[in-house]
């Protein structure tokens, strides 16, 4: 729903674009290369959805053997990777300096957020991709011993990807707010989420990682 929200919002604005509306042109030009991408990233992430549930369907409700929706699920894993990497123009716009008019040298007004994303297209996009190569060779992906350690790595770097998200979006709150805020009411509870319970998650899902690598298959699971 998440996805399906942003991709409606997308596409109204792609074809307010093309009718030429002038309010329009002048937000997407303004974006460039960092629009256009995402726009292609929220497509691609749009048709893993739709691939992994069909994929559920035929798994849960027709029963048919894991070896035939893997294809499916390779293409999901791919397209996944592919809305990350949409990131990363926006990345290093947000990660450029900018210089205030009145104010003596750059202005990293947005650093905090570009590094953010600029560290889930690492933590996520290769990994993702190689699994979907690893899933898609496979005769039968959950025999392979080797695909599911990849799972597991692939995993822990999605949880890292969250993680980084959560994270540094709280350090642009500091960084525009001050540390003081970090601590006000309702506002400190969802930063000790962050930065309490996202570190551990990353945590256990390395761990876990690790334990599966050696074949502990009970514990990592746990």
């Amino acid at each position: 729903m998440f996805n399906l929200y942003w991709v409606i919002d997308s596409y109204r604005l792609f074809f307010n674009y093309l009718s030429g509306q002038p309010e329009v042109l002048q937000y997407i030009n303004r974006g460039g290369l960092s629009y256009w991408a995402v726009h292609v990233g929220l497509t691609a992430r749009f048709f893993a959805v739709a691939g992994c549930l069909v994929a559920v369907f035929l798994l849960w409700v027709r029963a048919q053997p894991f070896s035939k929706v893997k294809g499916l699920l390779a293409a999901a894993l791919a397209l996944e990777g592919i809305y990350f990497l949409s990131f990363f123009p926006s990345a290093l716009m947000l990660m450029k300096p900018r210089f205030v008019e009145g104010v003596a040298g750059a202005e990293f007004q947005t650093f905090f957020l570009g590094a953010g994303y600029l560290l889930q297209v690492i933590a996520v996009t290769p990994l993702f991709l190689v699994l979907a190569f690893k899933v898609y060779r496979s005769a039968n992906p959950l025999q392979k011993p080797d695909v599911r350690v990849w799972a597991g790595i692939a995993f822990a770097g999605y949880v890292a990807a969250l993680a980084i998200n959560a994270v540094f979006r709280w350090l642009d709150m500091v960084r525009l707010m001050g540390v003081p805020f970090l601590l006000t009411g309702i506002v400190a509870v969802g930063f000790l989420d962050a930065a309490v319970l996202m570190p551990l998650a990353v945590a256990f899902a390395v761990v876990g990682t690790h334990r599966l690598s050696k074949k502990k298959e009970v514990t990592a699971a746990k």
